[in-house]
Parts: C-alpha cells; structure tokens; sequence
C-alpha cells in the first residue's frame, strides 16, 4: 500500500457516517486511533528515516495503538 493509497483510505473512513461501522464506540475508536498512528509513523520514517529516535518512538506508539485494537477488537491487525 503506498501513502498515496493509505490517504485515500483514511480519507475515506473519515467520511463514512457512524451507523456503517460495526462494533460499539470503544471499538471505533481503537481502530481510528490505530490508523492515525500508522499514518504518523508512515511520516516519521518519510521525514526521519528508519534509524531516527523519532522514527522509534512513533513505532513504539504505534504497537501500543494496535495492541489495543487487537485487545479490544479481538481481532489481528490487518496493515503489519
């Protein structure tokens, strides 16, 4: 997926209306939470490179986002 692509789908996500989406609020939100963290580090690493300090602590917000979506989802995460 490039960014490209990953714009357009969060572009998209964003403008779907609440009663589309399953799952309660928590849920929602665990998974918008999860995107919007993907999508910083997909900007870290453009802006930082991989070995930046910056890069690491975006990934590392970026495993806990998704740690929680799979907790509260139960679910794996679909974009590893």
């Amino acid at each position: 997926m490039t960014e490209q692509d990953f714009d357009n789908f969060v572009f998209d996500f964003n403008s779907i209306e609440d009663e589309t989406l399953n799952g309660d609020k928590i849920q929602v939100m665990r998974f918008s939470n999860a995107l919007v963290h993907e999508k910083k580090y997909m900007n870290a690493i453009k802006k930082y490179g991989l070995d930046s300090p910056m890069t690491y602590k975006s990934r590392h917000r970026l495993d806990v986002a998704i740690k929680r979506f799979e907790k509260e989802v139960g679910i794996n995460w679909p974009l590893k």
